[in-house]
């Protein structure tokens, strides 16, 4: 098996995992969001830090952190980290996992938009349509539904945002990760041991599953990571970004087909605005490359 192909599984993987984790968190539906949010980070710090020693990257965490100027950023991106888990967390355990869907379906097209806002990209005519077509999808959900979609446009923004600050830290995923985590960890500790003195921890009531789950969300969060982490080193971003769709698809389709959730025609309307929008981002980021692919080799 040759390194792309390799990188190929692991990235199929990495998304797969990503998207299956709704069954994985909706096992925890019972557990305060909060505690669920605390336990993650605390036990994806206990993981990432074996991780740290075992391939000798203290050095970096170290480098890092001694640079001032990456201290606001990296609280920044824990913040945005611990909100996006805890909203995801609890929209899974209030049947809010379309919704979630939506928004990883809506960050690739808004992180086209904050690029022309942000970083003055100039968008081609192609790039502009996926992101008026989201825009639409989102809109046509306001006026049929007369409420805003919040825990969609809230995963987006964040995903973004936390996407924008990450480029100012130069730091690898598992560093990265490792950072955020300690960082979010100082106050999961404080509030677990909150619970624990008050018997109100979900540890305390004797589940050995719901324990374990909580334990075990510290792997489930860092090995996709690491996955996708590596297959970007390898495989073309354009490969990537039609791979990442896997994740919200499955969490689309077990929302609807597993666990039920209300899904109307004009919820249906929305996605496939949204979706029509991806399919033409998708097409042209391909025909892009390829086109500067065949100037290389005129070149």
């Amino acid at each position: 098996m040759d390194k792309k192909t390799f990188a190929f599984i692991v990235a199929f993987f990495s998304f797969l995992i990503w998207g299956a984790l709704v069954i994985y968190w909706h096992q925890l539906s019972s557990v305060n969001p909060l505690e669920v949010v605390a336990h993650r980070a605390i036990w994806s710090l206990v993981f990432t830090a074996i991780l740290i020693l075992v391939t000798k990257k203290a050095g970096e965490v170290i480098h890092i952190l001694k640079n001032p100027r990456n201290i606001l950023p990296l609280i920044l991106s824990s913040i945005l980290i611990a909100g996006n888990w805890g909203l995801f967390i609890w929209a899974v355990a209030n049947d809010k996992i379309i919704e979630s869907s939506m928004g990883n379906y809506i960050t690739p097209l808004l992180n086209v938009a904050a690029s022309a806002v942000i970083f003055k990209v100039v968008l081609n005519k192609y790039q502009k349509l996926s992101v008026l077509l989201a825009f639409a999808g989102v809109v046509y959900m306001i006026i049929v539904y007369g409420k805003v979609p919040y825990i969609a446009i809230f995963f987006a923004v964040t995903f973004c945002t936390y996407g924008i600050i990450k480029k100012l830290v130069p730091a690898s995923a598992l560093t990265g990760l490792f950072v955020e985590t300690l960082i979010i960890s100082v106050p999961s500790v404080i509030y677990v041991l909150y619970l624990i003195s008050n018997g109100e921890s979900a540890v305390l009531k004797g589940d050995a599953l719901i324990s374990f789950l909580l334990i075990c969300g510290g792997i489930v969060t860092t090995l996709p990571l690491l996955g996708f982490s590596y297959s970007a080193k390898i495989l073309h971003l354009s490969t990537l970004g039609i791979l990442q769709y896997i994740t919200p698809t499955i969490a689309f389709l077990l929302g609807v087909f597993v666990y039920h959730e209300y899904f109307s025609a004009n919820m249906l309307i929305t996605f496939i605005l949204i979706w029509t929008g991806l399919i033409i981002y998708s097409t042209d980021g391909i025909f892009q490359l390829k086109k500067m692919k065949k100037g290389r080799i005129d070149n």
